[in-house]
């Protein structure tokens, strides 16, 4: 996944609330996905636990259906490891 000619995966992470260990890559569990309607570009958050605190990152979309397919997937993950999501089959 690109967009603006940067890889989407896997993520930069950011600490939610208190600043802690932030973790690289596809460490962590999926917990939440949230989408938000403006386009383009289509972007959604998805918020990860890891080591007992919560991180966000904000993933962007140019093309709409691209947009839809990978919240569907994400969605599907939900409490699973980030890194199932990196060898997740899109359907591409």
């Amino acid at each position: 996944m690109i967009f603006n000619g940067r890889p989407l995966w896997p993520p930069k992470w950011h600490a939610s609330l208190v600043p802690s260990k932030v973790p690289t890559g596809e460490e962590g569990t999926l917990v939440r996905v949230l989408p938000f309607d403006i386009s383009p570009p289509f972007c959604f958050w998805i918020v990860a636990e890891f080591d007992g605190a919560e991180f966000t990152t904000l993933l962007s979309f140019e093309d709409e259906d691209l947009y839809k397919l990978i919240i569907e997937v994400f969605s599907q993950h939900i409490g699973k490891p980030l890194r199932d999501l990196g060898s997740a089959d899109i359907g591409l």
